[in-house]
């Protein structure tokens, strides 16, 4: 069997891809990469892809755009923290709903990278 066969019989078949169009992103748009060291418990793969959320966020939410600014460093774009807040709250909700991890764990794990408003921007991706 081809390795693009194989990869998608053993990778992308356990993707839920409608749960990431009803969250704003479109499944065509989406990438993958794997990797034998990302994530809580050797998650080894990884999808991601931009939505349209990010700069309606920033645009729209002083207190997100000032968690944003808070966490930009002189090293960092303030849009690549938009951009990292904002999938990294939606990794979390997808691997929550999905992978079935543990929410806290997830929101730790995060915090622990130097996102300090993890649980504030999850909060705001997932509307509760």
């Amino acid at each position: 069997m081809e390795n693009s066969a194989i990869f998608y019989r053993d990778v992308m078949k356990s993707f839920n891809f409608s749960w990431f169009a009803a969250h704003g992103s479109n499944p065509n748009n989406l990438r993958t990469y794997t990797s034998p060291s990302i994530g809580y418990q050797n998650y080894g793969n990884m999808v991601y892809g931009s939505t349209p959320q990010e700069n309606k966020m920033y645009n729209e939410s002083e207190q997100f755009r000032s968690w944003c600014d808070k966490s930009a460093t002189p090293y960092d774009s303030c849009h690549l923290i938009v951009f990292e807040y904002v999938i990294r709250a939606h990794q979390t909700l997808y691997t929550t709903e999905n992978v079935r991890v543990n929410l806290e764990n997830e929101l730790t794990l995060h915090k622990s990278d130097g996102f300090a408003y993890i649980d504030e921007t999850y909060s705001l991706v997932a509307g509760k």
